[in-house]
């Protein structure tokens, strides 16, 4: 049974309109409240209520570059949240300049912050980014021990299995916080998570790892 992380049939990215109501909210503001926010700090701007309400309804979609930026001023997060929904990397944007693209493809082009706080948007992506770091350190290590001639030192061995250990470790700790986040995940990635399960159970047989599509680990043992 597939959990929702694989489901990209009902899995939608949020428009910039719906982004916007989604900050504001968790800022605790009312629209009333953003505006007269932005106007403080911005008095040429003239946001008003109702301006707020048309783009989260989306009877506005032309949003200019300084509204951009001034809303996520007042809400404390990067311009690119309120255009890319960052706790969906992988689906593609709804509405705005990268309409079409995904979060993940976006992303690459700003700078996020180097250490996010754990309950900021961009923690999903920080996670993300970690995830595919780490599947390929997986990977590259089951090329390596593939190549090992015959009659490799015990201790090279030794040391392969606990570095599978503590990948393992991580990989299952990263899926469990998109699991957490309800992130949906492409074929591509989910694929690529079944390959380093693959090397992680030929170095360490008794591997435990929470794969994306499963609430029980694939295995009984703990790492």
């Amino acid at each position: 049974m597939e959990a929702k992380t694989n489901e990209s049939s009902a899995a939608e990215a949020a428009s910039t309109g719906q982004l916007l109501r989604r900050y504001r909210k968790l800022a605790g503001l009312t629209a009333q409240e953003l505006a007269h926010e932005v106007n403080s700090k911005h008095p040429d701007d003239a946001i008003t209520a109702a301006v707020v309400f048309n783009i989260e309804a989306e009877r506005k979609t032309a949003i200019t570059v300084s509204e951009l930026a001034h809303f996520a001023e007042v809400l404390a997060i990067s311009p690119i949240q309120l255009l890319c929904d960052c706790n969906q990397p992988y689906l593609p944007a709804r509405s705005g300049a990268f309409q079409g693209r995904t979060a993940r493809q976006v992303i690459e082009e700003f700078t996020l912050p180097k250490e996010p706080r754990n309950d900021a948007p961009t923690s999903v992506i920080a996670t993300v980014l970690d995830l595919e770091e780490n599947l390929r350190s997986i990977l590259n290590l089951g090329d390596s021990i593939r190549d090992m001639p015959g009659g490799t030192e015990p201790a090279m061995n030794d040391s392969a299995c606990e570095l599978a250990k503590i990948r393992g470790r991580m990989l299952t700790r990263q899926i469990r916080q998109l699991q957490a986040a309800d992130v949906w995940l492409p074929d591509r990635t989910l694929d690529t998570i079944r390959k380093a399960w693959q090397v992680l159970r030929l170095l360490e047989p008794d591997t435990t790892v929470m794969m994306p599509w499963e609430r029980r680990t694939t295995s009984t043992a703990t790492l």
